[in-house]
């Protein structure tokens, strides 16, 4: 397996798909499929409104989301492993 990615449809309202998880193994890292997943990803929802949830300290992965056109909405938090 190459990557893994967890959609949720309808969250947290209708008409909205939320990405939950986008891993790429160790392997393939660095060489661009996982904007690949992305930009096939928003195609295939064409219309529909696409976005995720980055914990603040995941400096990587919010650099790879910005990078892939996403925008900073909202920021809250929270207690993890409370």
């Amino acid at each position: 397996m190459i990557g893994l990615l967890d959609l949720i449809r309808d969250y947290p309202k209708k008409g909205c798909w939320t990405i939950g998880y986008l891993l790429i193994h160790p392997m393939y890292r660095n060489q661009g499929l996982g904007s690949k997943f992305v930009k096939d990803l928003e195609m295939s929802l064409s219309a529909s409104r696409l976005r995720c949830v980055v914990q603040k300290q995941n400096v990587r992965g919010l650099a790879f989301w910005k990078s892939n056109g996403f925008l900073i909405t909202s920021q809250k938090k929270e207690a993890l492993g409370a």
